[in-house]
């Protein structure tokens, strides 16, 4: 049932706020107009919904950072995003690339199968979960919305929708550059130029960014610094509108980040033998890392979007065309250790002559992925009935699939050096291979097909002036398919495959068996469901807007892979999982004298089924009967329904500007969640990591921040601005991460001395708050959890340049 307290509260606040507001009045055209300068709402225009409105009037939690707030703050990539909107987690692991974020509890874990349960759009076009990275130069808006979405454009998902949108080109001539310096030789030089071709017709816009850093984090045993920054960046734009009526942009964006890979650290020990090690390498500094490879991470993604409007009295046709490559490679130590004392891993292994405790590798990862994602969506949109309905219907067909190599190399349990014994065996009998490591091929393919449309009809008609009903519909179509097949090929001597990764799939489909291996595995599975929203809303005044909205969320089933053993053969398929949500919410503005502000708050409560999670760590050598380095999950994870839950909770935000060039604003979320009915399989509960709760969602999570601007004079003008974020401590996997808080600050002048150049002092993570954003390694078998730290504190300076 849905909570009644919540709802009480939450409709408590809003008489509370509608009151005061009614009583405050409404000041003359001229005041209003003198508000409309200052900071009183700050207004953002968003396209939640594919129209352009006021944040303030979507009737769902929505947060918008606008492009001027997001180059003062000098956001890297929309990762940083986590400490400007509460609520938003970054989960995303392994490379820069595999970006995933976390909302009310809904994401997807850092490795295996399944689709993301938020997804970032780029230019309305859906990124696919590895590649999903963004660079925040040049940059417009970005819109987070949360909860289940798909009515009304794109990809369905259950737990939210981040939307970046680029500058688009315009009829003017301008631009600008930046450079940017500061600590760990932070080194970056941005910039764009906007040039008309054709006046009214014809215009297009470059825009790059360059950036550099020397790394974080110190190796001992490469003698190199890894968490460094190596990214060129070019995007180009082109607006074309031949007639008023039609208008098309073209926006090609290309990335390339080669670095010394993240750094993974030992952050839970679960076996006592590795705690020296541990405490040896802490002794060093806790930010030292260690391995036993050359860790690197070279990435390349590229695409385009092509939308076209066209106006044809009171419909409007629009048509989002996106394509996406992404290029990973990556070479990693996942443990956060160089050669450690190895377990025992049984009779099989010690009849190779492997002695528990001697030295070895205990895992590395060698992952290199080539894919590709077509999509596009079709709209339809307009009003009837002197525009008291408005209308969407559309369309939208996703394809991602293989465009060369997709393959997983997994170096476990791997002695260096071997005992003469296992040398002997090993390399006489096995031809040098050791029989835990594996090469895993997996070949993923995705299509979605999908149908909705959306209605919202205004009641004025009937008396009840500014109320609005609004409903959606969706049906998905969704088939995951896969070819995939796991080899026993990792060599003693080096850690690396003797056997070639598929080229492809058609070099997948074509192997039949080798010494290496069973003949390939290929499958698919299928999933559809409706999905809907169903909601009203009341404009009570134009500072008032209250809404409530009831939404289904779907995501799709799928595969694990490869042929698993048969003790885990149940679990080779997954089926979808279904939300359903109810939201109440209250958007409002107010003034009283020369007081200006907003406060928007949310409540929702979210019921599960099937509820997606994953069971992780299930290796060759994880002792199951039967499982061998063939027939175990790919990347050692599987996807599985595991029951039933619950998640309930509240977001609010708002800033109060006493006087004209002060502002301070706030923003929190509370989640609270519960597993209902969890139904982790006995034989996978070593590897089940959830039962302590969802991952990736604090009890608390909140923000403040201060501005102040002022005049200068002839020298130009002064913008102070410091915030603060705070989040609880929260579960990744089976480790409970420690709650922290941040502080950043800096300091702006504008118009220097009459000039279009702004220099911007700024300071990161104050106070050098050492914590971990992401655990990467949570199975048991490892005996270490490992994870990655987030930046230290970091400061410099911007020097930008405006004409």
């Amino acid at each position: 049932m849905v909570n009644c307290k919540m709802w009480h509260a939450v409709s408590v606040i809003a008489m509370t706020v509608s009151s005061a507001a009614h009583a405050q009045g409404t000041p003359p055209a001229a005041e209003q107009s003198a508000i409309g300068m200052d900071d009183m709402t700050r207004d953002i225009v968003v396209t939640a919904r594919r129209k352009a409105e006021s944040a303030q009037t979507v009737p769902v939690s929505i947060t918008a950072v606008g492009g001027e707030d997001i180059q003062k703050l000098g956001l890297q990539t929309t990762a940083d995003l986590q400490r400007l909107v509460p609520g938003v987690i970054l989960n995303g692991a392994g490379s820069m690339s595999n970006t995933t974020y976390t909302i009310r509890g809904q994401g997807k874990a850092v490795t295996g199968p399944g689709l993301p349960s938020v997804i970032t759009y780029l230019n309305e076009v859906p990124l696919p979960p590895i590649g999903s990275f963004t660079p925040t130069f040049d940059l417009d808006n970005v819109q987070v919305l949360k909860g289940p979405q798909g009515t009304l454009f794109g990809r369905n998902t259950t737990g939210g929708a981040v939307l970046v949108y680029t500058r688009t080109p315009s009829y003017d001539f301008e631009g600008y550059a930046q450079i940017d310096v500061g600590n760990y030789n932070k080194h970056s030089v941005q910039g764009a130029v906007n040039i008309p071709i054709i006046a009214d017709k014809l215009a297009i816009r470059i825009a790059g960014d360059r950036g550099r850093n020397k790394g974080f984090t110190p190796n001992i045993s490469t003698g190199k610094r890894q968490d460094n920054l190596h990214m060129d960046t070019l995007r180009a734009s082109i607006l074309f509108e031949p007639t008023d009526t039609i208008k098309n942009v073209l926006i090609v964006d290309y990335t390339r980040i080669e670095t010394n890979a993240q750094g993974y650290f030992p952050v839970v020990v679960l076996r006592p033998d590795l705690q020296p090690l541990v405490d040896s390498l802490r002794a060093l500094g806790r930010r030292t890392a260690a391995s036993t490879v050359d860790p690197f991470d070279n990435e390349t993604f590229w695409g385009l979007s092509n939308t076209t409007s066209v106006d044809i009295g009171a419909v409007t046709i629009k048509n989002i065309f996106g394509y996406r490559y992404t290029n990973v490679d990556n070479l990693q130590n996942a443990i956060g250790l160089p050669a450690a004392p190895l377990p025992n891993l049984g009779p099989g292994l010690a009849a190779l002559g492997l002695v528990p405790g001697q030295p070895g590798t205990l895992i590395t990862t060698r992952n290199h992925s080539v894919s590709e994602q077509y999509t596009n969506e079709l709209q339809i949109s307009g009003s009837l009935f002197n525009d008291r309905l408005s209308w969407l219907a559309g369309g939208f067909y996703l394809k991602a699939q293989p465009a060369g190599v997709n393959y997983l190399v997994l170096d476990l349990f791997r002695p260096t050096p071997p005992t003469p014994t296992t040398q002997a065996i090993v390399n006489g009998a096995l031809g040098g291979v050791w029989p835990v490591g594996s090469l895993s091929d997996t070949l993923y393919g995705d299509q979605s097909h999908a149908l909705f449309a959306n209605l919202s009809y205004a009641l004025d008609d009937m008396g009840l002036h500014g109320v609005t009903l609004n409903g959606g519909f969706r049906y998905t179509w969704d088939k995951q398919s896969i070819c995939s097949n796991s080899r026993v090929s990792v060599a003693l001597a080096t850690g690396e495959t003797i056997a070639q990764p598929y080229s492809g799939l058609a070099a997948c489909r074509a192997d039949t068996g080798s010494r290496f291996g069973r003949a390939s595995f290929e499958g698919s599975a299928r999933s559809k469901a409706p999905t809907w929203t169903l909601g009203v809303d009341y404009k009570a005044s134009d500072d008032i807007f209250l809404y409530f909205t009831n939404r289904r969320g779907y995501r799709a089933g799928g595969l694990n892979a490869p042929v698993l053993a048969p003790v885990l053969s149940a679990f080779q398929t997954f089926d979808p999982q279904t939300v359903t949500d109810y939201e109440v919410g209250v958007h409002s503005k107010f003034r009283s004298g020369s007081w200006t502000g907003h406060f928007n708050i949310a409540a929702f409560i979210s019921h599960f089924d099937k509820l997606q999670l994953q069971a992780t760590g299930i290796t060759a050598g994880s002792g199951l009967p039967g499982l061998d380095s063939t027939n175990a999950p790919a990347g050692s994870a599987l996807q599985i329904n595991a029951g039933t839950a619950t998640s309930k909770g509240f977001e609010f935000d708002g800033h109060i500007s006493p006087t004209p060039g002060l502002r301070l604003s706030f923003a929190g979320a509370h989640l609270r969640q519960k597993f209902d009915r969890l139904e982790a399989p006995a034989i996978l509960a070593p590897f089940f990591h959830s039962p302590g709760g969802f991952t990736g969602a604090p009890k608390w999570s909140y923000q403040f921040a201060a501005d102040y601007e002022f005049d200068l004079g002839d020298f130009g003008r002064m913008a102070l601005h410091g915030d603060y974020y705070h989040i609880d401590q929260y579960l990744q996997g089976p480790v409970r991460l420690p709650s922290y808080s941040l502080i950043s600050l800096n300091a702006q002048v504008s118009n220097l001395q009459g000039l279009p150049i702004t220099v911007t002092a700024y300071v990161d993570n104050l106070t050098n708050r050492q914590y971990i954003q992401n655990i990467i390694i949570s199975a048991t078998s490892f005996g270490i959890n490992s994870g990655s730290y987030a930046p230290p504190r970091t400061y410099g300076v911007r020097v930008r340049y405006d004409f």
